[in-house]
């Protein structure tokens, strides 16, 4: 387990970024237990956050 949570720091695309590390890093599919709902949760999670000020443009990329 800690391997996998020093590859997601250690990977210079991801940073502490969890949302990038699903997404980008194959490692992620090991880490994460129910690999299917994670994607949905980690983009509920963008959507929220971006709710919260959706004027601001902070999540647009």
């Amino acid at each position: 387990m800690q391997q996998v949570c020093s590859e997601m720091y250690a990977d210079p695309t991801c940073g502490a970024n969890v949302a990038r590390f699903a997404f980008f890093n194959s490692a992620a599919r090991r880490f994460y237990t129910d690999w299917e709902r994670m994607p949905r949760f980690a983009v509920g999670a963008l959507r929220i956050e971006a709710g919260k000020t959706p004027t601001t443009g902070s999540c647009r990329t």
